[in-house]
């Protein structure tokens, strides 16, 4: 029976050992847009005097920076020299090197660091944490290795969509303007929904009859055809725009408007003959 407990015991101290975890403070973290915050990298769960040990850090740069370190040397008591901060570099997303010593022999749960982060993506984006042992400085109790289980945490900055049309802010043209069509008639990455010229032809929609065809924009008498083209519409644009130019203009309304020519010819041959028809009647 004595073997079995003597067998046993170091069985399970070995099983404890191997259950303490490096990880964040908060593994799971919801951030917004230009937030600033900062994460402590923790130690849990270790059994026995804990001398030190170290960290890496890897993240997407393109959601989020580390602006800074820090290091409570109270606690980590060995001195500056055997203390690292580690070496930020947010262009490849990491921070490498955190370092932590110490004479108190810690145990149980403590902070290694605390890393002050700065969001730089935009909403609907995300990013790991990655945690990973700083081999030149492992965890060790007494001079022996401990073999922590690194856990990674993330960031998330939830998408938006403050307009409700189904399309999140990130990504949506009018983020501000349901449009779930997503319609951007002169593709210039504002949807016509709150783009104040659709088709890009200098006229201002609410001035313009033809809001989303380049090719006109003076409709006087309100009939769905063009007074004339824009000046900076060719024939090809002519011809794509689908329009057919009004010949009587403006005439609605007033009486005032301009006579086609189909009109006067007619108008002339009226006249025409009713002289010729005066000419034969005075011959008798």
């Amino acid at each position: 029976m004595k073997i079995k407990i003597l067998t046993i015991l170091p069985l399970f101290f070995c099983l404890h050992i191997q259950a303490a975890t490096v990880t964040w403070s908060n593994t799971n973290n919801i951030v917004n847009e230009n937030d600033s915050f900062s994460l402590d990298v923790v130690g849990r769960d270790f059994v026995g005097d804990v001398d030190g040990g170290g960290v890496n850090v890897n993240f997407d740069p393109s959601v989020v920076n580390v602006v800074s370190v820090t290091i409570d040397e109270t606690v980590w008591n060995l001195g500056s020299n055997a203390n690292s901060t580690g070496t930020i570099n947010n262009t490849t997303g990491s921070v490498e090197g955190i370092m932590v010593n110490t004479f108190a022999y810690l145990t149980g749960d403590f902070i290694v660091a605390t890393i002050n982060f700065q969001v730089v993506g935009s909403a609907g984006s995300s990013t790991d944490l990655i945690l990973s042992e700083l081999k030149k400085n492992p965890w060790a109790s007494a001079g022996s290795r401990i073999n922590p289980v690194f856990v990674d945490g993330s960031v998330s900055i939830p998408a938006t969509d403050l307009d409700g049309d189904g399309i999140d802010d990130h990504i949506d043209n009018c983020p501000a303007d349901a449009n779930s069509s997503q319609t951007d008639t002169d593709d210039d990455g504002q949807g016509d929904a709150c783009d104040a010229d659709d088709d890009n032809d200098g006229i201002d929609d609410n001035a313009d009859a033809f809001p989303v065809n380049i090719a006109a924009s003076v409709d006087a008498d309100n009939d769905g055809l063009p007074d004339e083209w824009n000046t900076s519409c060719d024939t090809s644009c002519q011809n794509d725009s689908g329009l057919t130019l009004d010949g009587s203009g403006s005439s609605g309304g007033g009486g005032g408007g301009s006579t086609s020519p189909l009109s006067l010819c007619l108008l002339s041959l009226l006249v025409i003959w009713i002289r010729r028809k005066a000419v034969i009647k005075n011959r008798f």
